[in-house]
This record gives C-alpha cells, structure tokens and sequence, in this order.
C-alpha cells in the first residue's frame, strides 16, 4: 500500500531532523564536544564513551590549545578510574609535554604521575621514637632531638604522622614540628614547624600550591607548585625508606615551611661506615647532602637514623623507644627518678661550665613550655632557712631577671611532694609583650634538693600544670 502525502511528509521531516542531528554532532566545537563528555562522564556515568569523546577532543582539536589539554586531562582521570594507571600516566605525561602554556593543569598533572623517588615500605614499628644527643664538635652534649612516627587517620585517609621536638641548652632554643603524609605515597598533607628563634608556621598542601599561614603574625601566602614536593620536617623519615645502596643519587623537592621555601634537596649514597653511638654499633649508609650536612641510615631492616653531623655540631643515636599508648615512660639521673607524662622526654646535658649545677631539661609534647629539672646538694647554709624563706629569696633574683614579674596572691605554697617537704612557687611576668607565667616546686631531700620549674604562655598554663604536676608528684630522690 503506498503512503499518504502526511506519511511522506513525516518521513521527510524525521530524515532532516536525523541529517540535522548528524550535521551538529558533526559540526561540533572541540569546547561542545569537551562539555559532552563531561557529561556522559559525570552525570551519564558511561566513562567508557567518555574516554572516546575526550580522545576525539585531543585528536581533532588541534587548534583548540585548552580544550584538547582538558580533555588530555580529564582522559587521564578517567582511565584512573578503569584502573588503567600506565595509559593515565602516559596522558598525564602527554599533557605536560604538548601543553606547557597551561600552567595550572600541567601543576595538577605533575601532582597527579607517581613521584620519580622509589620509596621503599616503612621500616619503623608504630609508635617509634629515636632520640639522638646534639653534640658540640668536642663531644659536649648540649641537646637533644627525638623524631616520632605513628600511623594515623586524617579526613579518612590512612596516613603516618612524623613528629619531632628539640631542644638545645646553649641558646634555649627548641622547636616542634608534625607533618601528616600520605601513607603509601609519603606526599604532605599538612604540617606545622614551631621553633622559638625563627617561627611558626603551618602550612597546607594543595595540588598545585602550598598555603603557608604564619601563626605569629597571622599571615598567609602561597607558594605555586610545579611538581610534587616533600617538607622539609619529613625528610629524615624519607631517607629510611629510600632504596639506599652505595653509588645511590637522587634529588628530592623539598618546602622549608620557614624561611628558605622551596629547594633541591640532593644527595649521594658515598659508602658504608660503621658507626659508634651511645645506642650502640651500627653499619651506616653515609648519606651526603647538597647543603653541606652529613647522614648516616643504618643497613639494617630498621633503617634507623643513627647520627648527622651539621652546622658544626653532630646528633647521634642514644635512644630507641617504642611508644605504647596510655604507656609513659621513667627517666632516671644519678640524683632521682620520674614518670614522665605520655609522650614527654627529658634529658641531661652535660654543663657547659665544671661548677654549674647539673639540669635535666623536660620536653613537653608540642613544645608548649620551657621547663626543666635540677638537682644540687643541700649546702649547710640552707639548712638554717626554711623552704618559704629560700623560695622568698628566689623572688628576688627572679625580679631582676624577668620583666613585670610578679607572685601571684597565694603563690608560695609549703606542701608535700612524695612524702618530702617542698614549696611551690607561681607567679606571673611578661616577655616582651606576652603574658607568661613561672611555676617552680622544689622538693627537699636529706642531702639532695630537686627544683621544678617552667615558663610558658599564661593561656596555656592551667592544661600543662596537670600534666607537671603528675610528673612532680613522681619524683623519688636517691
């Protein structure tokens, strides 16, 4: 039967629309064709069409310089997602080389290809802490630092958290520092550098950029990546899990979070040493550094930082803990003995002057306080006077010292410590323009006084005096 003059006119208005449709698919802008296959990428959910419409944009779009550098990179995501990671780096790759004029995606491309550091797996246990004795070229020990790993958590990542604390009793500097670091790929997530004589600064790291807010000053600046970079409170846990042999070379990018900024870290394995430590005897990589510092990474299966030498002075391997949590641990002088709060360290270096009373410096968690604990003979004199009475004459000196320095009402307290006579003594003063605050216990022994004391911000002080006076409270004279 023929058709009507409706049906062949219906037929004729379905041709052209089907000849329409095909001539604008045709005739399609490289940007038109980009758009649609983000949407059937995103909102269709068919990444397998979509990877043809991303390739068609790279392949005809030649004069469409960032619409086909888009769609390099969004290729590249989307054959992340099928799991084809060779394919998805060879895009990313692509993209950096065919398209350097697009800056910010050839940054989030390079974030994006697998580091040229082949790191090996972590070879610390959880929880590890070394600490390594700071020590003058005359083998004075004038410090101490203590790097600490633990595995962690972070907005659902499994990540490893490198800490350290340090202290140096020649100048009274100390510094604290964490980076939070992804765990397989070792990259920074976020991190904090505190140190007393040069800042404090927090930085965040963003695919192509690293947010820096200084928390003295209240500042914030960026800093544009063009690659993957490490910070620089990370490093040494690098160089343990780095494929370590002698004639070894590589260079890592580094952010010194203060100060320098971003710099080319690069090293050369130069051979084997064994080294001697108070920790004991290790073999040694000897790691040498562009900037004129000096590692040495123990060939073990610890990898364990057994000693640096840098800036004139040279940290050596003392202490190997194992960190159990809700476990603190006991240190011990020759004078008396204590538990330390959880996560706190202490250590003796040696006096820089034969007549100078030995002191014990404390290192509380996040470098919160400058405190420590010293220990001298009862001398005849003193045994005349009462505890309130030294503590009143140690007011004194302490007026002369400290600026605006002040006894609060009620600030001498003669009490009991351990079962031992003591005083405390709280009182306020300011350092420059900082509201701080100096607490002191001293305990009296039979032939031996211990004297406690700490400065730190006055808004801090009421958290942290838990925590000492805990640590007080456990002291056993000898």
């Amino acid at each position: 039967m023929g058709r009507t003059r409706f049906q062949r006119a219906a037929g004729a208005i379905v041709a052209m629309v089907v000849v329409c449709t095909a001539v604008a698919a045709w005739g399609a802008s490289p940007s038109e064709t980009l758009q649609k296959a983000i949407y059937t990428e995103e909102t269709v959910g068919n990444v397998d069409e979509a990877i043809k419409l991303y390739q068609q944009v790279i392949d005809e779009a030649k004069s469409a310089k960032s619409a086909a550098a888009q769609a390099e990179y969004r290729l590249a995501q989307c054959l992340f997602k099928k799991d084809r990671k060779t394919e998805a780096n060879a895009a990313l790759e692509k993209l950096i080389a065919d398209y350097p004029e697009e800056k910010e995606l050839v940054a989030k491309a390079r974030r994006l290809l697998p580091t040229a550091l082949k790191l090996q797996a972590a070879p610390w246990q959880d929880h590890e802490a070394l600490m390594l004795d700071i020590k003058l070229v005359t083998g004075l020990d004038i410090g101490a630092y203590v790097y600490m790993i633990d595995s962690d958590k972070h907005e659902g990542k499994d990540i490893w958290r490198c800490s350290t604390r340090a202290f140096v009793a020649v100048n009274g500097a100390q510094s604290y520092s964490y980076v939070l670091a992804e765990k397989e790929s070792f990259a920074p997530i976020k991190s904090r550098w505190m140190h007393s004589l040069l800042g404090d600064v927090e930085a965040t790291y963003l695919p192509d950029v690293v947010k820096l807010h200084d928390l003295l000053k209240n500042t914030t600046r960026e800093v544009k990546l063009d690659g993957p970079i490490f910070d620089n409170e990370q490093v040494s846990e690098m160089f343990r899990r780095l494929p370590l042999a002698v004639g070894y070379k590589t260079t890592i990018p580094v952010m010194a979070t203060l100060g320098s900024g971003k710099f080319p870290l690069g090293l050369e394995v130069t051979g084997k040493e064994t080294v001697e430590v108070p920790a004991g005897k290790f073999e040694c990589f000897k790691i040498v550094l562009n900037i004129g510092q000096t590692f040495y990474i123990s060939t073990d299966e610890h990898r364990y930082a057994v000693k640096f030498a840098a800036g004139g002075v040279t940290g050596e391997l003392s202490q190997i803990y194992h960190l159990e949590p809700g476990r603190p641990l006991t240190f011990e002088t020759k004078d008396f003995s204590l538990t330390l709060p959880e996560r706190w360290f202490a250590f003796t270096p040696q006096p820089l002057k034969k007549d100078k009373e030995e002191g014990t410096a404390i290192m509380d968690v996040d470098g919160a306080a400058t405190a420590s604990a010293v220990a001298k003979p009862i001398k005849p004199e003193d045994k005349s006077k009462s505890l309130r009475q030294r503590a009143e004459a140690e007011i004194e000196l302490q007026k002369k010292a400290l600026k605006d320095f002040k006894v609060r009402e009620g600030g001498i307290e003669e009490r009991k410590v351990a079962g031992l006579p003591a005083v405390s003594l709280l009182a306020d003063f300011r350092d420059d323009d900082k509201k701080m605050v100096m607490y002191a216990v001293t305990v009296q022994g039979e032939k031996t006084d211990v004297t406690f004391s700490v400065s730190i911000a006055a808004d801090r002080f009421e958290a942290y005096r838990k925590d000492f006076d805990k640590m007080v409270e456990s002291v056993k004279l000898k």
